[in-house]
């Protein structure tokens, strides 16, 4: 997509009755707005993996309805209550990017925050918490937003990545913000070089899945939106 440099990986767990429901997805919506979607249905085993690709779908059809992660992740959150196989909940991140503009409009249901990358070193936490996914109906859920700078790198993982267990413990939040400042420069790259860290950290041993999106914004300053000024919108 112009403009962007994408990176992903999915990495599923080794044991066999270990494996999860961690899904993304990218898609353009209209008028150069991007939809990325990450997420981790609950459970293990072969019931959940086939419910992620209902439940990525059902965000991905209400992306093209409401162009508000908000009102998507309330949409989504009511009808995956309604599914006759309704996982206990569903953890994701839905965000909307201006591809020319770079704003970034999200809302977070129970998962991990969103990390933007800044600059060489700076690293900042995107948060917008509430409720999981098919916990309760009629949920409201919090639209946040924020702007890239060209170089800027969105990354959205699952909890798998913070979860991986090592020597030291847990790998943890503050572990991977140490980890990602010394990511100097790389682009698409990020998700395996994350990868590579968290194996050495485990001594490759992942006990869970994991799923990795990083999104580098390559756009012009000169297309950057002013304070207060909205992104076209569908």
């Amino acid at each position: 997509l112009e403009c962007l440099v994408i990176g992903h990986l999915y990495r599923s767990a080794p044991e066999t009755d270990k494996v999860g429901g961690d899904f993304y997805d990218i898609f353009e919506l209209s008028e150069g707005l991007i939809g990325l979607v990450i997420g981790d249905v609950s459970g293990k085993g072969i019931e959940a993996a086939e419910l992620t690709a209902s439940v990525k779908n059902i965000i991905k059809a209400y992306a093209f309805e409401e162009f508000s992660p908000a009102r998507v992740m309330g949409k989504a959150n009511d009808a995956i209550l309604k599914l006759d196989r309704s996982p206990s909940f569903v953890s994701a991140f839905f965000s909307i990017l201006d591809r020319e503009t770079g704003m970034l409009h999200y809302a977070n249901a129970g998962h991990p925050p969103a990390i933007v990358m800044r600059g060489e070193s700076e690293i900042t936490l995107i948060e917008a918490p509430s409720l999981p996914l098919g916990v309760l109906p009629d949920v409201v859920y919090k639209e946040q937003i924020t702007q890239l700078a060209p170089g800027d790198t969105l990354l959205l993982y699952t909890d798998g990545v913070v979860e991986t267990q090592g020597r030291q413990g847990m790998f943890g939040l503050d572990r991977l913000v140490e980890c990602l400042k010394s990511f100097k420069g790389q682009t698409s790259e990020v998700p395996s070089a994350l990868l590579d860290a968290l194996l050495q950290f485990s001594d490759n041993t992942l006990s869970d899945d994991i799923a990795i999106l990083s999104v580098k914004f390559c756009g012009s300053p000169d297309n950057l939106t002013t304070p207060g000024r909205q992104p076209a919108r569908g």
